[in-house]
């Protein structure tokens, strides 16, 4: 998944017993074949206090392992599910709002 180069749907938020809930539905713009933009999206969900998953036709990863998003193999046009469920969860998808929205997506 190409966080970097890649544009927002839809949310929805609701409210869980651990915290608010975010999903989000986001369009792969930009296939990289490489590393950087997920470990930056890693790098950014690790600053906060709140479970982070990433869904791809029926299969879901930890959205802090680099590793495990990558094996999601989301091909350019393809639609992920980002969902943050805890304490800080509306700052994170904040986070990924500016992260897709930066102009700096454009640029690779």
């Amino acid at each position: 998944m190409n966080t970097r180069s890649a544009t927002l749907n839809s949310s929805l938020t609701t409210r869980s017993p651990i915290g608010t809930k975010i999903e989000k539905e986001v369009t792969v713009k930009k296939r990289q074949r490489y590393i950087w933009p997920e470990a930056q999206f890693v790098r950014l969900m690790h600053g906060f206090r709140c479970e982070v998953r990433v869904a791809y036709q029926n299969r879901e990863v930890d959205g802090r392992s680099v590793l495990e998003l990558m094996t999601l193999e989301a091909p350019e046009g393809s639609t992920v599910q980002i969902r943050a469920e805890g304490a800080d969860a509306a700052e994170a998808m904040r986070v990924v709002d500016r992260l897709i929205k930066s102009p700096a997506a454009d640029e690779e």
